[in-house]
């Protein structure tokens, strides 16, 4: 019996956990009564050409090295790639393992077309999300030559205006593009279509959501049904999903007050929409009874405050009753106090994406961030104290930055190795629907180009500036243009992370008594004694720059000379004439 609808998934979204919009799509269409199943055409190339190495290439946005693999079956046009190409620094794929994933790709697009074809949908649509489009288009034309009465579209982030039009002028691959949010018009658009009443034009707009309960819950069967045999015949490893993800809301509340200048992640919808904290609930309880997962990670480009203020709560009082803990992910924002990263502990938010992206001041106002670099040291300080992993990373390069604000950072790195280092480096760049691609010139942007692999992937005439998303530009910062002060950054960064590559990470923890004084314990590679007793005094003050405080301000309020000491042994940091705090104690429980 043939399928209304088969939403496929292709590489190289990752094979790690269930992609959400595809899921949520499904669950959408059986509502309307569409016979609708998600086919993870993307773990079965990872089983192919090995889940580590796919994992590469899911990651390699600044090389599209997952869109050139597709290339090739794409256009019908052989890829020659040189080995002076790859750069393991950069992505971590050599030339070697490129050319073995591209063996596997011809027979991959072959088998993946004759199951689809298989299976008699009548509609197909392909989900596109970064390093998703070649491969889409790869698919749709084989498909096309195996069930050419089949409808296809594509949809998804990459669909978006102006991109998904000129995706439709480069190919014609699908039938329609399909640009926006599908939940509330893709099952009208479904009927319309199974009813012989297509749309005429090639590019269909999706009305957008007017209310977000109106979004259904994710449906994971078809996810499940695939990874387990892949996992049973030891093609996937165990363990799959690492999690299961799940949206609160979409938009970022403080992106629509300050839009920092580098994100595009919302597109033209950056206003904050949330589901009610009810439904939010519901759906972590649906997920965790359906499933049996103890790992959800949400969606939203910034913890909502309501959420943040009605569903923690909850969640943390009933984190008591649950055989295994919950665990979740959550993008949060920097300025975050201490009571707020307890609650986040206390509910089982254990990671979060924080944003710091830099200790500079200068360069966090310049982004819009809405906080200082000292602020963000506390930040770090605070989650180290409630057992809250804070990923980040450091952005460099920014345009007319300065030398002085990588120096501040290199100079207080040493200090700081107890507390979460950057993932990673992160050279800005330019991304679609960000300020920096709205107006490059006001922010010192010139000759703003898409990524140099999008001429490798797409053909002769198709318009790159329309259908890219990341782009490159010519800016002057001091990280681009000193090749000296690049590598001592760089070399800054090697050494914090080598610290916490050590086993246990360093720690620099108080203990507070009775009659006031404070014990530090300190293991850092610049502790000046592996246990150090503060006296009531002298721990008075400490506590007492918790917050960053001026230099002048605490000179003046110190009851003990030369800040008793706190400074030389790097208890406290001066950074950007503020003093600040940097000995992590333990966190009080929250009672939920």
């Amino acid at each position: 019996m043939a399928l209304d609808v088969l939403l496929v998934v292709p590489p190289c979204a990752s094979a790690a956990l269930p992609v959400l919009g595809p899921s949520i799509l499904c669950a959408a269409l059986r509502e309307a009564g569409h016979d609708t199943h998600v086919l993870y055409a993307n773990l079965e190339f990872a089983a192919r050409v090995g889940f580590m190495p796919y994992r590469k290439f899911a990651l390699s946005v600044e090389r599209l090295h997952g869109e050139m693999l597709f290339a090739p079956e794409a256009w019908g046009q052989p890829l020659d790639v040189q080995p002076s190409e790859f750069d393991e620094r950069v992505d971590g794929i050599s030339y070697a393992e490129f050319m073995a994933a591209l063996e596997h790709v011809p027979a991959f697009v072959s088998d993946t077309a004759a199951l689809i074809a298989s299976m008699k949908p009548r509609i197909v649509g392909f989900s596109s999300v970064f390093q998703q489009t070649i491969a889409s288009v790869a698919l749709a034309k084989a498909v096309r030559a195996r069930l050419p009465e089949a409808v296809l579209l594509l949809g998804g982030a990459n669909a978006a205006a102006p991109m998904g039009a000129a995706i439709a002028e480069a190919t014609e691959a699908f039938d329609h593009v399909v640009s926006g949010e599908g939940e509330v018009g893709l099952p009208d658009l479904v009927t319309r279509i199974l009813a012989g009443d297509a749309p005429a034009e090639s590019v269909v707009q999706m009305p957008r959501v007017p209310r977000m309960d109106l979004v259904p819950t994710p449906v994971f069967d078809d996810f499940y049904a695939q990874v387990r045999p892949l996992m049973a015949s030891e093609r996937l490893p165990e363990g799959l999903p690492v999690a299961l993800p799940f949206e609160s809301s979409r938009g970022c509340w403080w992106g629509e007050r300050s839009h920092c200048t580098f994100c595009g992640l919302n597109g033209l919808e950056i206003a904050e929409r949330a589901h009610s904290p009810e439904r939010v609930l519901a759906d972590i309880e649906h997920l965790v009874a359906t499933w049996g997962v103890t790992e959800l990670r949400a969606s939203d480009d910034l913890l909502p405050i309501r959420i943040q203020r009605e569903v923690l709560p909850e969640l943390a009082r009933r984190q008591h009753a649950r055989p295994e803990p919950l665990t979740f992910f959550y993008e949060v924002k920097s300025s975050m106090r201490r009571k707020d990263l307890q609650m986040l502990a206390a509910a089982g938010v254990t990671q979060v994406q924080a944003g710091l992206e830099s200790l500079s001041t200068d360069t966090l106002k310049s982004m819009r961030k809405g906080v200082t670099g000292p602020m963000n040291i506390v930040f770090l300080r605070e989650a180290r104290a409630a057992g809250v992993d804070p990923l980040w990373n450091w952005m460099v390069g920014f345009p007319d930055d300065h030398k002085e604000d990588y120096d501040a950072f290199l100079r207080v790195a040493p200090f700081l190795h107890h507390l979460r280092p950057p993932v990673a480096l992160a050279p800005v760049r330019v991304d679609r629907f960000s300020p920096y691609h709205g107006d490059p010139a006001a922010y010192g942007i010139s000759a703003l180009t898409p990524l140099p692999g999008a001429i490798r992937v797409w053909p002769d005439g198709a318009d790159l500036h329309a259908i890219s998303y990341h782009f490159t530009g010519s800016m002057k910062s001091p990280y681009r243009d000193n090749p000296r002060l690049a590598a001592k950054v760089h070399r800054g960064l090697a050494d914090w992370s080598a610290a916490w590559a050590e086993g246990t990470p360093p720690e620099l923890v108080g203990t507070e008594h009775p009659d006031g004084s404070i014990t530090v314990r300190d293991t850092r590679r610049v502790a000046a004694d592996a246990e150090t007793r503060l006296s009531p005094e002298v721990a008075t003050l400490l506590r007492r720059l918790d917050k960053p405080t001026p230099f002048e301000q605490a000179e003046e309020q110190s009851a003990v000379p030369a800040f008793g000491g706190l400074l030389q042994r790097g208890f406290v940091v001066q950074h950007e004439e503020a003093l600040v705090s940097v000995v992590v104690f333990s966190s009080d429980t929250v009672d939920p």
